[in-house]
This record gives structure tokens, sequence and C-alpha cells, in this order.
């Protein structure tokens, strides 16, 4: 074997190596960004239902505050009746 077909041995395994080596590199990049991506997705998904169950909790006490709000209306109403009814 001569000089020049070591040589393109080396080169060659060379080459291999490099082409190896950018695969392993763009898999990782691809693997990562994934990941990423996917977090992301989770983190807002659970920040979704987090912020639909405050609001659900928000608008259910306003619900139970403007009933009981009704209900304080109601009963003067109600009582000055009755009393209206009595008198006659």
């Amino acid at each position: 074997m001569g000089l020049a077909a070591s040589h393109y041995l080396q080169h060659r395994s060379a080459l291999l190596l490099d082409g190896i080596s950018v695969t392993a590199l763009l898999t990782a990049l691809v693997i990562y960004a994934t990941r990423v991506v996917l977090d992301y997705k989770q983190t807002s998904y659970r920040y979704q239902a987090l912020y639909e169950k405050t609001l659900d909790s928000v608008f259910g006490s306003v619900h139970i505050l403007l009933d009981a709000s009704e209900q304080q209306q109601e009963r003067p109403q109600y009582k000055e009746a009755l009393q209206y009814k009595e008198e006659r």
C-alpha cells in the first residue's frame, strides 16, 4: 500500500467521522428543539387551566355575591308587603 492509498483511507475515515459528528449534532439539536417545544406547550396548557380555574372561581364568587344581594333586596320588599297586608 502506497503513501497515497493510506492518505486516502485516512481522509476517508476522517470524512466519515465528520459525517457522523454532524449527524449526531443535528440529531441532538432536533431532540433539544422538540423537548423545548413540548415543554412550552405543557407549561402553556397548565397556565391556561389555572387561568380558567381562577376565572371560574371569580365568576362563582361574583355569582354568589349577586344572588345574596338580590335576596337582600327582595327581603325588605317582602316584609313591607306582609306589613301592608296585616294593616288591612
